[in-house]
């Protein structure tokens, strides 16, 4: 087997993955998405649930350990790890709802304002328009009483 066909091989495997990733990470927001829309209150509250429970989890790891109670150190890096990624995601997500509920808002003034502007335009077109004949029909107006 040659070199070249080794690096190839891993750089399709590679891109592979890659896709795969970004699938997982739309999947993850679609299906995040649908939980927050749901009614049902166990799928709104999961995340904060698992976030809790990892952190308290992590509080008794601590309080073991401060009583002389070994625990594996392993099972401690992966609680800490678990944990990270539970409050990074819980966070984070929390920023994303903000941010696309503030686009959102922004969104929805800005077509506000156009539209208002667009009738403010309508109106000052009418109003010359108004005048514009107003004035046309002064102009064209025959006297009621005419001399002879």
């Amino acid at each position: 087997m040659d070199i070249a066909d080794t690096f190839g091989k891993s750089l399709e495997f590679a891109d592979d993955s890659f896709e795969s990733k970004e699938e997982a990470r739309k999947g993850a927001r679609e299906s995040h998405a649908a939980d927050m829309l749901s009614d049902n209150k166990l799928s709104k509250l999961l995340r904060p649930i698992i976030t809790l429970s990892l952190l308290g989890a992590h509080i008794l790891s601590m309080l073991l350990s401060m009583v002389d109670i070994e625990i594996k150190e392993t099972i401690t890096e992966q609680n800490t790890w678990m944990l990270m990624a539970a409050i990074s995601f819980y966070f984070g997500s929390k920023g994303m709802e903000r941010i696309a509920e503030k686009k959102a808002i922004t969104e929805i003034r800005v077509k506000r304002d156009m539209a208002k502007a667009a009738i403010e335009k309508e109106k000052i077109l009418l109003s010359e328009e108004v005048k514009d004949n107003k004035a046309e029909r002064r102009a064209n107006k025959k006297p009621f009483f005419t001399r002879k």
